[in-house]
């Protein structure tokens, strides 16, 4: 009885944490779109000076960077769309799921409109079309009930935006003379840790075939790589909290990610990947505010 009520009060206190993480992440995306909006209206809108392969000396390093963070945005919304409808579906934290992706659509049309305004290169051009087209898709299908034709669907949009917003980062990274490249290795942490979560939702959710089981573990050497990365750098003491929280947090959480195929534990991968992700916010925001 006395673990009963043990366990009943640490459930409470996670779906409190929970909340909390959500609120906090949803105040970052606000914030982070103001501050992003503020540093996109010095960057010239005439067509004539939109970012096009011949005219690219006209565009700032700054602004340049601006728009190479839209772009890694769009890569990890398009996963972060895909993991909350497999949570919703599978009954899984479904409020927190549903309100993250909302806002993880309404951010995902944003920064498409801004990328399209913003870049002239033809190819580029054509590209950001398409992948306009492939975002309406996506939000149509997310709002059907769930099967696994729907949830193939998901999954194959959710890669198409990942593949095109990674050929707009090459590109932009051409023209980018200087970058912060621990920046890089958090932002890249942060779409790694999302495609973990995705991919061991969708197997849960009946997807578990070699494809996915494979694309799953290769994300989670890619994380850790980027962890032991991480953790070299010097950062502030407020900052070393964060990655120590991390490294806490990684060990148990790699394993209960590659336990997949020997139970279900999406509750656990839920939290935990929250846990990290919140961190990982905490860390980006202050390279933001002061660069």
């Amino acid at each position: 009885m006395i673990i009963n009520n043990q366990v009943s009060l640490l459930l409470n206190s996670l779906s409190t944490l929970i909340k909390l993480i959500v609120s906090l992440t949803m105040l970052y995306m606000v914030c982070h779109q103001v501050l992003m909006a503020n540093e996109l209206e010095v960057i010239p809108t005439a067509s004539s000076n939109t970012i096009h392969v011949e005219h690219a000396s006209q565009i700032t390093n700054k602004q340049l960077s601006v728009l190479l963070i839209k772009a890694k945005e769009l890569q990890v919304l398009s996963q972060i769309i895909a993991k909350d409808y497999f949570y919703i579906h599978q009954l899984v934290r479904e409020e927190e799921a549903k309100l993250e992706i909302k806002q993880s659509i309404k951010d995902l049309e944003h920064v498409l409109h801004i990328l399209n305004s913003r870049i002239n290169d033809k190819e580029i051009k054509n590209l950001l079309s398409y992948l306009g087209d492939v975002s309406v898709e996506y939000k149509e299908i997310i709002e059907q009930p769930f099967s696994m034709n729907n949830g193939s669907q998901v999954l194959d949009y959710s890669e198409t935006m990942f593949e095109g917003a990674r050929s707009i980062i090459r590109f932009l990274e051409k023209y980018t003379k200087e970058s912060n490249h621990i920046f890089d290795v958090v932002f890249q942490q942060q779409l790694i840790l999302q495609r973990i979560s995705k991919f061991y939702i969708a197997f849960q959710a009946g997807f578990n075939d070699k494809i996915i089981v494979g694309q799953l573990k290769e994300s989670v050497k890619q994380f850790e790589l980027g962890i032991k990365e991480i953790s070299t750098y010097k950062f502030s003491d407020q900052l070393q909290k964060e990655v120590s929280r991390i490294e806490k947090y990684w060990p148990l959480s790699k394993k209960f990610y590659l336990g997949m195929e020997k139970g279900d534990l999406t509750l656990i991968v839920f939290i935990s990947t929250d846990h990290m992700m919140s961190s990982l916010n905490k860390i980006l925001t202050l390279f933001i505010t002061k660069t």
